[in-house]
C-alpha cells in the first residue's frame, strides 16, 4: 500500500510538474506573441502613415484662380447662381454662395467677359458650380481651378 501512494504521489507530483511546465511554456508563448501582434501594429500603423504621406504628395489640390467668366458662344447665357470654395489668407478652405450675398440673375452676352467680387470674397476660386440658363436650358457647371483655362471659366461651349 505503501509502494502505491508513493506511486500515486510520484505521479501526482509528475502531472503536476508537467501541467507546470506547460502553463509556463502557454504563458511565455502568450506573451511573445502579445509582444509580436504589438510591434507588427507599430509597423503596420508606421507603414500606413508612410503610405498615406506618400499618396498626399501625389495629390495636387486645386490652387486658386480669379473667378472669370468667358462666354465664346454667341448666345446670351443667364447666370443663375454660383458657389465657390477658395483658400483663405491662412490657408483654410472657404465656401461661398452667390446668392446669399447678393448676387442676382446675370446675362452674359455673347463673347462676354465678366470678372465677378461680391462683398469680403476675394474673388477667387479652386472649386466652382455654376448655375446657367442658355436658350431656356438650364445647366449646372462645376469644375476646378486645375481644369479650367488660364485666363477664364468658359460657360459658353
Amino acid at each position: 500500500m505503501q509502494a502505491f501512494k508513493r506511486f500515486d504521489r510520484a505521479v501526482a507530483v509528475g502531472v503536476f510538474t508537467l501541467s507546470a511546465m506547460c502553463l509556463t511554456a502557454l504563458t511565455v508563448r502568450f506573451h511573445t506573441l502579445q509582444s509580436q501582434l504589438a510591434s507588427s501594429k507599430e509597423q503596420a500603423s508606421t507603414a500606413d502613415v508612410a503610405n498615406a504621406s506618400q499618396e498626399l504628395d501625389k495629390l495636387s489640390l486645386p490652387q486658386n484662380k480669379t473667378f472669370i467668366l468667358c462666354n465664346r458662344s454667341s448666345d446670351n447665357i443667364e447666370i443663375r447662381n454660383f458657389s465657390v470654395a477658395y483658400w483663405d489668407q491662412e490657408e483654410q478652405l472657404q465656401i461661398m454662395n452667390a446668392v446669399q450675398h447678393g448676387w442676382t440673375t446675370y446675362i452674359l452676352h455673347g463673347g462676354e467677359s465678366k470678372s465677378v467680387q461680391l462683398g469680403d470674397w476675394p474673388g477667387s476660386y479652386a472649386i466652382f458650380a455654376i448655375d446657367t440658363k442658355r436658350n431656356n436650358l438650364p445647366r449646372l457647371l462645376a469644375g476646378d481651378s486645375n481644369r479650367s483655362s488660364n485666363t477664364c471659366i468658359e460657360i459658353g461651349n
